[in-house]
């Protein structure tokens, strides 16, 4: 079989295992479009932190009209149906880095060249992915690098005395908790997995210190008005590898909401004119 055959076989063979699970909601099934043989570029897109492969469906949609086979997978212990599940407390830094690789190996069999682009803990899998493979662009929109308002001297004590504290299942609005759109993210997070998200990030910026990405070029993306994370830890770790003469980018967007999620379309409409063209000329352009 060729890599196309095998890697749309493997896809494939996810989505049914997943349709078949009752546990996964039909609406986060993962989701692959392509033309039915390998094209010249091709991307892997990653979901943000209690989303589903349903935040992405349509930029997926436009880069798929762009010419790209579009790969988007279900992070673990992520789009599950019971919406109050507490599966995701047991989320680690290696699950991710596992999924981010699984991914990335698929979309190589789809495209001659391979881009990665997530938002969220879903940025720090494609920062992650850039800074340890060679594929040909990393685009990091919000990564967990950090907390907002936190100093970034600071971000490694707060993710391990996080991690250390017993796990807290937090709503991310206390006022609509379980009714806070989408409905088909989760209204809570667990503490302990928001822990390993920046243990992630932190990762990567302590690297970056010491060696440049395997990947072409690494793009970092940032609203400058996200509530959520610290866009100063992103940018600090960009520095870095911009030192050690890397092929890196970072675009501030400046006249979105005060919110950290800038894909999801049902809660934030305008970011179909605002930030999808920004993301997909990110990635098109050549260097």
């Amino acid at each position: 079989m060729s890599a196309f055959a095998d890697a749309l076989a493997a896809v494939e063979a996810t989505i049914e295992r997943d349709r078949n699970d009752p546990a996964v909601d039909p609406r986060c099934l993962p989701r692959i479009a392509h033309r039915g043989k390998q094209t010249e570029r091709a991307i892997a897109l990653f979901h943000g932190f209690t989303n589903c492969p349903v935040q992405f469906a349509e930029l997926g949609d436009r880069f798929f009209e762009r010419g790209y086979t579009v790969y988007i997978p279900r992070l673990p212990h992520h789009g599950l149906a019971d919406k109050m599940t507490t599966a995701l407390e047991t989320l680690t830094v290696a699950d991710l880095e596992s999924a981010a690789v699984v991914a990335t190996d698929l979309v190589a069999g789809f495209g001659q060249r391979v881009a990665a682009l997530g938002i969220s803990v879903g940025g720090t899998m494609a920062a992650w992915i850039g800074a340890t493979q060679p594929i040909d662009t990393a685009v990091a929109v919000a990564p967990f690098f950090g907390v907002k308002l936190l100093p970034v001297p600071l971000e490694g004590a707060f993710s391990t005395t996080l991690g250390a504290l017993p796990n807290a299942d937090l709503w991310w609005d206390p006022e609509r908790k379980e009714k806070l759109p989408p409905s088909h993210g989760y209204p809570r997070f667990p503490t302990h997995a928001l822990a390993q998200c920046l243990k992630m990030g932190e990762q990567i910026a302590a690297g970056a210190h010491d060696a440049r990405p395997r990947g072409r070029r690494s793009i970092l993306v940032l609203n400058e008005h996200d509530p959520a994370v610290s866009n100063d830890a992103a940018h600090e770790a960009w520095a870095a590898w911009r030192k050690r003469g890397a092929d890196v980018e970072e675009i501030v967007i400046r006249d979105l909401d005060t919110r950290h999620d800038i894909i999801e379309p049902t809660t934030y409409p305008q970011a179909r004119t605002l930030v999808y063209p920004v993301l997909v000329d990110a990635v098109d352009r050549r260097a």
